[in-house]
């Protein structure tokens, strides 16, 4: 029903996170043979807790399920800390949300770049 394959940006999986060449044989490589994101670098779950927020509350994208339907209910998730966020006063949350056809539903940044683009346009117009 829900896959976990496609959840990081195909730039990403394909240039970014790339294997380390096989000339660095020194230091810790900590990534490789780890439980927590088996695969390493070609996880697409370490791909998505890598890439940084631009906004102080992060939405992370864990899986998606398309042209399905999840039908109303009770369910039970089961999730496991493995980053403790108490010490700096974060938390953690489950949000399952519907994609529209732009997928994205949060398209606050965007509108904020358009906007703050178009008062930088029109005063350097006025100001010339």
């Amino acid at each position: 029903l829900f896959t976990e394959k496609g959840i990081a940006d195909k730039t990403e999986v394909e240039d970014l996170y790339q294997n380390i060449s096989s000339k660095y044989e020194g230091g810790i490589r900590w990534l490789e043979n780890n439980e927590l994101f088996p695969g390493g670098r070609n996880n697409e779950h370490f791909i998505v807790w890598m890439r940084t927020g631009a906004l102080p509350t992060l939405l992370k994208l864990y899986s998606y399920c398309k042209d399905c339907t999840i039908e109303p209910g009770l369910y039970r998730i089961k999730v496991n800390s493995n980053y403790p966020t108490t010490h700096f006063g974060g938390e953690k949350s489950i949000v399952v949300s519907e994609d529209t056809t732009l997928e994205s539903s949060f398209d606050f940044l965007g509108i904020a770049y358009i906007v703050t683009g178009s008062i930088c346009l029109a005063y350097g117009i006025v100001l010339s």
